[in-house]
């Protein structure tokens, strides 16, 4: 099976054709008896002629250089061109810094609640998701006002538990009056007798006390739905209605402006996804980046790759086995380690790190060669290759692709089948199997036990 995974795979590589192919280290020894180019006077000096050559020190380069301007000689700036620089590792996701800090099950409970409200039913799951790190759980007493008629939109509420009722009426216009000192920080009264100490809405657009009237109460808020959305329709609309609850009620609040945060936020993941797939898939180099508001944006084949987190130990290949389906994986951060078995120990045989392309071989029915393992937390893209997404992706980076996995498994299987440095004790044991046994140093003592045949 090992033979026959790296003759497909060395197969696939030469038939290739021209595309991306991963490239071999150039060998150290010359070509011919002769250097390929003459030494230059400050190349070994720069250490820009061999790749093995080091730099001068600092310290070493300022000595050398006082002694020569000593001496009188004049030195001659030379035109050393920069070195490129790997733009790959300049390539930063952008983090923001105003999100709820959610745990993942508190981030989970808001995602499935959100999920299931019918105002959510036709927004994007990826929206979803965003919206659901910008959410927050509050819980609010008995005889809390959300918000006043006449008010300004401000949130969004999915009430969880308990009741909050919906009035209108009582009050034409909402009161902009001040906030009772000493009562900044209270969302209810303290005393039920005091009709005239005044606090703030949850919003805080406005105030109340136990005297202002609300009208009369005309619906309950539904539980797991949103109520208070009609502000997003209309950026100048005002609440026509207020909101008090009735029972202490907990809710998940979202506010308005976080809309758009999240709207913007899936672009800029948007584009630095493309633009790191972009620089690391084979195929991709050439692909323009889309515009992600126009239909053909939604159904970018870029949407194949799925974002995903793993923790170590976890293993993306398993050496011996077929797998079902074939899975790419693109390596956005931690270690993967590739091993392979042999007899009863496992040699590690390459070790990936950000930017690396593996995962299951392209060919039909041939086990996996190695065993690909992660070291440390990973996260990295995934595309399943099944019927639909064959379909999504482009042909040609599909093939390359296929020839990129195919190149470098032939090259780790070579490096570990092929290219083996026999030691010392090997090449004992191995002429020891050839000498006759008249040349045996323990049959003969005259023998030197260190000749070999």
């Amino acid at each position: 099976s090992t033979f026959q995974a790296y003759y497909l795979c060395k197969l696939q590589e030469m038939t290739a054709g021209s595309g991306d192919k991963v490239k071999s280290r150039p060998s150290s020894r010359p070509t011919s008896g002769f250097r390929s180019r003459p030494m230059s006077a400050h190349a070994g000096w720069h250490g820009l002629h061999s790749p093995k050559s080091r730099p001068m020190s600092p310290a070493r380069l300022k000595k050398t250089s006082t002694r020569l301007m000593d001496s009188g000689l004049e030195l001659q700036p030379l035109d050393v061109p920069e070195a490129k620089q790997d733009d790959s590792l300049n390539l930063q996701e952008d983090h923001e810094d105003d999100h709820q800090d959610l745990s993942p099950r508190t981030h989970q409970r808001a995602l499935d609640l959100m999920r299931k409200a019918t105002f959510f039913h036709d927004k994007r799951d990826e929206l979803i998701e965003e919206l659901a790190h910008w959410s927050k759980f509050a819980t609010e007493p008995e005889g809390t006002v959300l918000f006043r008629q006449g008010d300004p939109p401000g949130n969004l509420y999915l009430p969880v538990s308990g009741d909050v009722g919906i009035f209108v009426g009582g009050d034409k216009s909402s009161p902009r009056k001040p906030v009772t000192k000493g009562c900044e920080r209270l969302k209810v009264p303290q005393a039920a007798w005091d009709l005239e100490s005044r606090v703030c809405t949850v919003e805080g657009f406005s105030t109340w006390c136990n005297a202002s009237k609300f009208g009369r109460r005309v619906a309950k808020a539904p539980r797991g739905q949103i109520f208070g959305e009609k502000g997003l329709e209309d950026g100048d609309a005002i609440r026509h209605a207020s909101a008090r609850c009735m029972a202490e009620s907990e809710l998940l609040v979202l506010h308005f402006d976080h809309l758009a945060k999240a709207q913007d936020r899936i672009k800029r993941k948007r584009n630095f996804k493309f633009e790191f797939l972009r620089r690391h898939v084979p195929g991709m180099r050439e692909e323009p980046l889309p515009d992600w508001d126009t239909a053909s944006g939604q159904s970018h084949f870029i949407n194949c790759f799925q974002r995903e987190t793993t923790f170590s130990d976890h293993t993306f290949l398993r050496q011996g086995t077929v797998e079902p389906q074939r899975i790419v994986y693109v390596l956005l951060s931690g270690t993967v380690q590739i091993t392979r078995k042999k007899s009863e120990k496992s040699e590690v045989c390459d070790e990936l790190y950000r930017g690396a392309v593996f995962g299951s071989l392209p060919h039909v029915d041939v086990p996996e060669p190695f065993t690909a393992m992660a070291v440390t937390a990973c996260e990295f893209f995934q595309l399943e290759l099944n019927k639909e997404m064959q379909e999504a992706m482009p042909e040609a980076i599909l093939d390359a692709i296929s020839r990129h996995i195919s190149a470098k498994t032939s090259q780790v299987l070579k490096k570990s089948c092929v290219d083996r440095h026999f030691g010392w004790d090997a090449q004992r044991r191995h002429c020891a199997k050839l000498r006759p046994a008249s040349a045996n140093p323990a049959k003969n003592p005259k023998l030197s036990p260190w000749i070999l045949y």
